[in-house]
């Protein structure tokens, strides 16, 4: 529908605001150095072939839990978010107002607390007993939920076949270092730019696609993963989960919230803005 001049320029201070802000977060995630300090002292005395076997455990995680594991992360919290998107939507389709704006963005994802204490709890409960690879699909669970339930809340179905291809895109975007971060980044906004302009592409999702998410994410929690294997060591993959859930919540939500402050201002015929 066609807004107001002042509807789209509250449209456009938000969604300029929000490009700012992951201009910030991803330039300094890209600067960041990876498999320095402990993490490389550590990294160096795992042994070849643990690491091959934590990197297909991930790899095996990852493919069944992303490609058979909607209905299951569907049950986990996901309607609510859906429900609560439907009453904004609802308010924002008579009038945008900067403080409907916040409120979605206050509430969409707001449950990921929850998730981050239960990957908490799952990564230092097993750790203690022992439990490394078993708990690695549980784990990959609470990512993708974070993900989908950030996604439900900014009005998005992550079950649609084409935002697959966005999610693989987003978790390569959160999990690369150095310059691929950026790479990726820019690989997700066209996903998604296609996506929310009724293009087509390509949305077949390939094993190698699935295998370069898998792998950019083990690069990450090998460590926290073979610590996990051992007695009483395994208690630091509590605090590590909850470091990987709160990385995926801060850039899904900038991501997620940009589309979403893009979707309005596309429905209002304004000009594209990404």
């Amino acid at each position: 529908m066609k807004r107001t001049a002042q509807e789209i320029r509250t449209l456009k201070k938000e969604l300029t605001k929000t490009r700012q802000l992951e201009h910030k977060v991803l330039a300094k995630e890209s600067r960041e150095p990876r498999g320095l300090g402990l993490t490389g002292k550590i990294r160096e005395k795992i042994p070849e072939k643990a690491m091959a076997s934590l990197e297909v455990a991930f790899e095996k995680g990852f493919t069944l839990i992303f490609t058979k594991g909607d209905g299951l992360i569907d049950k986990m919290g996901i309607e609510k978010a859906r429900r609560q998107y439907e009453v904004y939507a609802a308010s924002l389709e008579k009038m945008i107002y900067e403080e409907t704006l916040k409120a979605v963005d206050k509430t969409a994802g707001s449950r990921t607390a929850v998730t981050k204490g239960i990957s908490t709890a799952e990564g230092s409960g097993l750790g203690i007993f022992g439990i490394g690879l078993p708990d690695i699909p549980i784990f990959l669970a609470m990512l993708l939920k974070t993900s989908y339930e950030i996604a439900a809340g900014y009005g998005i179905d992550f079950r649609d076949e084409r935002e697959k291809r966005y999610t693989l895109a987003l978790f390569n975007t959160i999990f690369a270092a150095g310059q691929d971060k950026m790479a990726f980044s820019d690989e997700c906004d066209a996903i998604g730019d296609a996506i929310d302009h009724g293009e087509s592409f390509d949305t077949q999702i390939y094993q190698e696609d699935i295998e370069l998410v898998s792998n950019t994410l083990a690069t990450d929690m090998l460590v926290a993963k073979f610590l996990q294997g051992f007695t009483f060591a395994g208690v630091i993959g509590g605090p590590i989960n909850l470091h990987m859930v709160h990385k995926v919540s801060k850039i899904a939500k900038i991501k997620y919230k940009k589309r979403f402050l893009n979707r309005l201002l596309i429905a209002s015929y304004d000009e594209h803005i990404i």
